[in-house]
């Protein structure tokens, strides 16, 4: 599945937010418990903080066929967050390539690290990518706890490192 990476605009925000909501309450059951998904994604959906959210670090948005179908955001830092998939197009290649094109541009931006907090959906994404498990994480959300992992990838540069994706 081809698609086309765009960066973020403003009006992107809502459909983005549904696409996290849809993606955590349909897939996450595999891995988490109820209490967990409503906690991780609480409906209604709260448009106005994601739109914030969106402004402070605007993700990288992944489309198909005119629709957004996916997003990923590269902090300046190296962090990696918001890796979501619409649910009807998971494990069609999409996180991948959304993948690829933020490490590009990590690389372009001189960035020798990238790190991330994976979920039990994304880990595999992110081992697959040459990220490496450094530790276990426990967050708290009031009496409910997720888990997730703390993973990372370094990225040496060479001469021609940014042309070889």
């Amino acid at each position: 599945m081809k698609i086309t990476i765009r960066n973020y605009q403003p009006e992107d925000s809502d459909t983005l937010a549904d696409i996290f909501t849809e993606s955590i309450h349909k897939a996450g059951p595999e891995f988490y418990s109820p209490e967990q998904v409503s906690t991780w994604a609480p409906i209604p959906v709260d448009y106005d903080k994601w739109q914030e959210r969106f402004a402070e670090r605007p993700p990288f948005v992944a489309m198909f066929q005119g629709e957004i179908v996916g997003f990923m955001t590269l902090a300046n830092d190296g962090y990696v967050d918001w890796t979501y998939i619409h649910p009807d197009h998971h494990r069609k290649g999409i996180a991948s390539q959304l993948y690829d094109h933020l490490e590009l541009a990590a690389r372009n931006k001189g960035l020798r690290r990238l790190y991330v907090d994976a979920s039990h959906m994304a880990k595999s994404l992110f081992a697959g990518k040459g990220f490496e498990v450094i530790k276990m994480n426990t967050v708290c959300k009031g009496i409910v706890t997720l888990d997730n992992w703390r993973m990372e990838k370094h990225l040496y540069q060479t001469g021609n490192d940014s042309h070889n994706l």
